[in-house]
């Protein structure tokens, strides 16, 4: 008799925000250990562990609301045909998907299949670089700038956002500070995603990429 041991899960990075699918089995688990699964971004995308192999628990790092949310299941629950989602608890966006794998890669290429329809109807895929990156970038720069964490040295946290093929630019209103913020790579990327502040200084120029990156933007 074949017994099937694994477990398949969709997880959504924490750092690159891309649904990612991954088969384990959890004969690699170890009672109260955590598990460290990596996304192909080279980012961890989430920790799994079990104490008694009737429940799995599942640690995952949100790109959603930059906190951590904590998921557990019953072992013969995620083994079966059914298919379970875990949500983040502040936007309600989906960034679990357990159970069964038929449904999970259903279910995954239809959400990128419509992410990809609506980039296709905006003409972001022929504008941008990298679509998807500069998306993600330009949703980090956003959620910095509604922690307050986005302002100029001058006074002023009127800043003005401009998307370009390969780039972000953001500029002070008050002093015509500029910062370019590059959002081509999976690098500049993971930048902007670990990236807490963006500070601008007065009337200065600064070019961010990950060459330059140190966890904080500041304009030299």
């Amino acid at each position: 008799m074949i017994i099937d041991s694994s477990i398949f899960i969709a997880v959504r990075c924490g750092a690159c925000s891309k649904l990612e699918t991954h088969e384990l089995s959890i004969f690699r688990l170890e009672k109260g250990q955590y598990y460290k699964v990596d996304c192909l971004c080279g980012s961890y995308a989430f920790y799994i562990k079990t104490y008694d192999f009737k429940n799995i628990l599942f640690k995952i790092p949100c790109s959603c609301c930059d906190g951590e949310h904590i998921f557990s299941y019953r072992l013969k629950d995620i083994m079966g045909e059914t298919m379970h989602f875990g949500p983040c608890e502040t936007t309600r966006e989906v960034i679990l998907c357990v159970g069964n794998k038929t449904r999970i890669e259903e279910k995954v290429e239809r959400m990128n299949r419509e992410i990809d329809h609506i980039m296709e109807e905006l003409g972001y895929e022929t504008y941008f670089h990298n679509a998807d990156i500069m998306i993600e970038g330009v949703n980090r720069v956003h959620k910095i700038a509604e922690q307050h964490n986005l302002y100029c040295d001058c006074g002023s946290s009127e800043i003005d956002m401009n998307l370009f093929p390969d780039r972000i630019e953001l500029r002070c209103l008050k002093c015509s500070s500029l910062n370019v913020i590059y959002a081509e790579t999976r690098e500049d990327l993971l930048n902007i995603k670990n990236t807490h502040a963006i500070i601008m200084h007065e009337k200065t120029f600064a070019c961010i990429d990950a060459i330059n990156y140190r966890g904080e933007i500041n304009n030299k």
